[in-house]
Formats: C-alpha cells, sequence, structure tokens
C-alpha cells in the first residue's frame, strides 16, 4: 500500500504520521481513529516491508509501530536510519521486555496494549514538545539498562564472584540450562540452581537472562573463559 496524502493541502502544518504494521485490521483500524481525532495528517497504514519505500519518498514525523509484532525492531532501526528525526512510538506493549528491546532499537515512546487511540494521539503530542511517554514499569526497567551499559569496562566488577561461580555464569551466558551445566561440571542441577541464584543476588540482576549481558561486558574475557571438560576414554574391552 502507498502512502497519500489524505488531508493533505500544501497549507496543511499539522504533523505527518504513519501506522506501521503488520497486520492489517489492526493498522487500518488505528489509523482511522487517528484521522477521525484530526490533529494529525495520516499518509496512511503500511506493514514492515513497505516501510523502506515509505520514508524514502515521504516526509513522516511520526511512526506509530506495533512493537508487539517480531519484526517491529528492524522497522524500529530501519526508520531511524532513513529518517533520523523521525519520533517512533511503539504500541501494543505487553510487557517491559518488549519496550526494552524496543528502545534499543529506536523506538522514543511507549503505550501499552491497552491503550486507546487518544493515549497514541496524546503520546504524538507529548513527543513533539519534547514530553516523556513511558509507562511507570519501563521507566524503572530502562534506569537499571542504563546504570548496566554504564558499568562497562570496570575491571573487577564481577570480582566478588567464586570461581565456581564465574564458570557457571559462562555457561548461562552460552545459553546452557541447569542440567546442562551440571552434566558439564559434574555438579547436581539443584547445586547450578543454588549457584545461579547467587550469582543473580551477587551482580543484583532480575532474572537468569541478563547474566548473558552482565557477565560478557565486565572484566576481561579472559576471566570468564568456559571451563575445560575433561572425557574420560573407556578402558579396552
Amino acid at each position: 500500500m502507498e502512502l497519500h496524502q489524505d488531508a493533505g493541502t500544501c497549507t496543511d502544518t499539522r504533523p505527518t504520521a504513519v501506522v506501521v504494521s503488520d497486520v492489517l485490521i489492526y493498522r487500518e483500524g488505528i489509523t482511522a481513529g487517528l484521522s477521525r481525532l484530526g490533529d494529525l495528517r495520516l499518509l496512511g497504514a503500511i506493514s514492515a516491508d513497505e516501510l523502506t519505500d515509505a520514508l524514502a519518498s515521504h516526509a513522516v514525523q511520526i511512526m506509530f509501530l506495533d512493537i508487539s509484532r517480531s519484526r517491529s525492531r528492524d522497522a524500529a532501526r530501519a526508520a531511524r536510519t532513513l529518517a533520523p528525526g523521525i519520533q517512533v512510538i511503539g504500541f501494543g506493549m505487553t510487557s517491559e521486555d518488549e519496550g526494552l528491546a524496543g528502545a534499543e532499537a529506536g523506538v522514543t515512546a511507549f503505550v501499552n496494549h491497552d491503550g486507546t487511540i487518544e493515549d497514541l494521539n496524546r503520546a504524538a503530542i507529548r513527543v513533539l514538545s519534547g514530553l516523556p511517554v513511558c509507562p511507570p514499569q519501563l521507566t524503572t526497567r530502562l534506569l537499571q539498562r542504563v546504570a548496566q551499559l554504564a558499568g562497562r569496562g570496570r575491571p573487577d566488577a564481577d570480582s566478588h564472584l567464586t570461581r565456581r561461580e564465574r564458570e557457571i555464569a559462562v555457561l548461562v551466558e552460552e545459553g546452557l540450562s541447569n542440567k546442562e551445566i551440571a552434566c558439564t561440571l559434574n555438579i547436581s542441577p539443584a547445586t547450578v540452581k543454588n549457584h545461579v541464584h547467587m550469582i543473580l543476588d551477587k551482580l543484583n540482576l532480575p532474572r537468569r537472562r541478563m547474566i548473558m549481558l552482565e557477565t560478557g561486558v565486565h572484566g576481561p574475557r579472559t576471566a570468564l573463559q568456559r571451563p575445560r571438560v575433561q572425557i574420560q576414554s573407556r578402558p579396552a574391552a
């Protein structure tokens, strides 16, 4: 679908906007609702596949992006590259993880999945005025993420982990399950679980997957080498 100047004349000074979602009925419904409110000049509703051509040929100030879809992060990055000044408003957010991933991709404002058309319209007006639009829970997560990034390069940030905890942290970072780690280190899954809890406590991390971010940025990489596993050969029959 091509974008169009639906209410446009050369004297129309309303901010231009586009709605991006891979769900046809979703994006068209939002476009119709925002058009009825009249504060924005809606150029149309498109899928993620149509985004590159649309932004290359139209001056878009606001992009409403469905961040519940799998390709939303790629769409956000593409929008920021093709139109550096564009404001990307993520809608349909169902979790803080989605919001965090969207923020890292370039989304500048967020509306939850239970938000209304009025909420989206209000978000557009606020971001154009330089005001924040972010649910409180996501704000907390974003601040935590900034604090983690600020700690990069500290050589002793994880020095309070024991040798065994460092070994387990590296294996978690590589994506191994507790059972796989237990087999690798020849210890019980329950022991691995206890070590993982200790690592989370010491690094002040909320969940296991964050170990992948934390251990990969603190200290020299050589300090977190994967433990060697000795494979004993079977005696000859």
